[in-house]
């Protein structure tokens, strides 16, 4: 298995001349998250109606945002394999014959995200004053639910880039691969992760611009993280 540093530098060197493409692909992606975030935040949960078609609008968009997020797993893939990426292969898990492959694990990832929020935003609508104790417990229920969700998202990371490597496999299969493959290997892949906080704090510091450099950086890595797990976990079994 290939260290943090060796998986960056073959990124940057599989990004060469693709940088445009590739940011590209990041602009689309975060144009279509933020879309849909606004759709969510302009729902005012006023009653108990309203909180519940609020939660489903949420889980809708979340999962559609799921399914767009595979597409990107699919477009820097590609570019740690060496290939140029596509936009069009963005909404690649919402082609009709490739969706019903990907729906089943991205309802799941969207299920783990919705049930770990809940709590904080049944809290948050049944919170009566705006005390500062309040607050603080929103918060620290919402913290526990994000490690509790990251967590799941790390052992199942891998399942998108199955799915594009191996189209017979679908469902639960593609969740029960990825959890095969990052069996012993969450440390390095959070390692991996925590490793571009500086970058993506300066990104803060330039207003977001950088974002368009950094994050096919970042999605790239992941994708030659794959490429170097599967060939590590071949050769372990081969032994």
């Amino acid at each position: 298995m290939k260290d943090t540093k060796t998986l960056k530098w073959d990124a940057r060197k599989r990004l060469s001349g693709k940088y445009g493409t590739a940011s590209g692909i990041i602009g689309i992606y975060l144009l279509c998250r933020s879309l849909t975030s606004l759709l969510v935040t302009q729902i005012f949960a006023d009653s108990l109606l309203m909180f519940i078609m609020w939660q489903l609008i949420a889980f809708c968009t979340d999962l559609f945002i799921e399914l767009v997020h595979a597409g990107v797993c699919k477009c820097f893939l590609d570019v740690a394999y060496g290939s140029y990426p596509t936009s069009s292969d963005l909404f690649f898990c919402l082609r009709r014959g490739v969706v019903k492959r990907f729906i089943v694990p991205a309802a799941i990832l969207s299920s783990v995200s919705f049930i770990c929020a809940l709590p904080a935003n049944l809290i948050a609508f049944y919170m009566d004053g705006h005390q500062v104790k309040d607050y603080m417990l929103v918060f620290s229920v919402m913290g526990i639910g994000f490690l509790v969700a990251s967590v799941i998202r790390i052992v199942y990371s891998q399942m998108y880039y199955i799915g594009m490597d191996l189209p017979d496999k679908a469902g639960t299969e593609l969740l029960k691969m990825s959890s095969w493959l990052m069996k012993g290997n969450w440390g390095k892949y959070l390692y991996m992760v925590l490793s571009f906080l500086p970058l993506l704090f300066l990104c803060i510091t330039s207003l977001g611009i950088g974002i368009f450099w950094v994050l096919p950086y970042v999605e790239t890595t992941k994708g030659a993280f794959y490429l170097s797990l599967t060939e590590s976990k071949m050769g372990t079994d081969m032994q």
